[in-house]
C-alpha cells in the first residue's frame, strides 16, 4: 500500500523486492488522483515477481530511479516459482516444477524437498549453474489419501547467503478421490454426440463413457451391462430412450438415477421415445404428453 513519505522511512524488513507489484500497487492506489511522476528509490535489484518493465510501461506517469546502496548482487539462492496442477487426484503422479535462482554459489549442490507438515514426500538435488540464471528441477508428489492439503517446497539454504526466508514457497493442492465419471447415452450417431465427445477430450478432471445405441439394446462402443452404473457421477441422455431402446435396461438405468440420485442432463431429439419413461415421469424436468 501506497503512504505519503515522512523522511528516511526505508527499514529493509522485507525478504526481498518485487518492483512489479510496487509499481502496479502506486497506480492502483493512487488512480483518479493529479499524478505527475514517480520515484522509485532502490539498489535496482528486484529478487521477486514479474519483470517490472511491463508495469513500467503501462504507468501514465514517469517513472525517476534514485539508485541507492550496493548495486552488487549478494550472494543468495531464491526459489522463484512453483508450478503443477491445483487439482490432482489419489495415488496418481502430480508433476511439480520449481524455478530456481542463485547467485555466488556456482558448481555447488542443494537439495530441493517437498513436505507436508514436516514429513518430506519427494526430493530432487540439483547443481546450480551460472550465476544469475534461473534454473529448472522437476519432482513428482504422490498423494494417498483425499483432501486439501498444503506443501512445503524449500530448497536447501547454504553457507553464506544474504537470507534463507526466499528458500521456501508453500503449494496448495486439491486432491479428488477420482475423476467425475459421465456415461452419456445417445439414441443414435449425432452431432451432439460428437460434440460431446470433443467435449470430453478437453475436460481432463472428467471421464467420459459413452454408449451410442445400434439396435435393440445393443450399442456400438460396448455392451449395456459393461457399464458401472453405480460408480457414474453424471448421466447425459442425448436422444435416448428411443423406440428401439429396450425397455429393461432403460429401468435398470432409471433405477439407478433414482436410487442414487444422480443429476441427469437432456439433450431433447425428434427420435428420442419419452414414454419409456412413463414409470419415472415424476423425477422428470419435462412433463410427457401423447404423439
Amino acid at each position: 500500500a501506497t503512504r505519503p513519505w515522512r523522511g528516511d522511512s526505508l527499514n529493509f524488513a522485507t525478504d526481498g523486492s518485487d518492483f512489479s507489484e510496487t509499481i502496479s500497487a502506486a497506480l492502483d492506489s493512487l488512480s483518479g488522483m493529479n499524478l505527475q511522476a514517480i520515484v522509485l528509490v532502490s539498489d535496482g535489484i528486484y529478487n521477486r515477481g514479474a519483470n517490472p518493465y511491463l508495469a513500467a510501461q503501462n504507468s501514465p506517469a514517469p517513472i525517476y530511479t534514485v539508485l541507492v546502496g550496493d548495486t552488487s548482487l549478494p550472494r543468495d539462492v531464491s526459489l522463484r516459482r512453483v508450478q503443477t496442477n491445483q487439482i490432482t487426484y489419489v495415488n496418481k503422479s502430480l508433476p511439480v516444477e520449481v524455478v530456481f535462482w542463485q547467485n555466488g554459489f556456482d558448481g555447488k549442490k542443494a537439495l530441493i524437498t517437498i513436505s507436508k507438515n514436516g514429513q518430506e514426500l519427494a526430493r530432487e538435488s540439483v547443481t546450480f549453474g551460472k550465476s544469475g540464471f534461473e534454473q529448472k528441477a522437476n519432482l513428482t508428489l504422490v498423494a494417498r489419501e483425499a483432501g486439501d492439503f498444503n506443501y512445503t517446497v524449500k530448497i536447501q539454504a547454504l553457507e553464506g547467503e544474504v537470507t534463507a526466508r526466499n528458500n521456501q514457497q508453500n503449494l496448495r493442492v486439491q486432491v479428488l478421490k477420482s475423476k467425475i465419471r459421465v456415461l452419456v447415452l445417445s439414441g443414435a450417431p449425432s452431432f451432439d454426440r460428437h460434440s460431446l465427445d470433443f467435449a470430453g477430450e478437453q475436460l481432463k478432471d472428467y471421464a467420459f463413457t459413452f454408449l451410442t445405441e445400434k439396435g435393440p439394446g445393443e450399442y456400438y462402443e460396448m455392451g449395456f451391462n459393461e457399464v458401472k452404473l453405480d460408480s457414474q457421477d453424471l448421466f447425459i441422455l442425448s436422444g435416448f430412450p428411443t423406440r428401439f431402446s429396450d425397455a429393461a435396461q432403460v429401468r435398470t438405468l432409471m433405477q439407478a438415477v433414482t436410487n442414487r440420485r444422480v443429476p441427469v442432463f437432456w439433450f431433447a431429439a425428434r427420435s428420442a421415445d419419452y414414454r419409456k419413461l412413463s414409470a419415472f415421469e415424476a423425477m422428470l424436468p419435462f412433463q410427457l404428453t401423447s404423439r
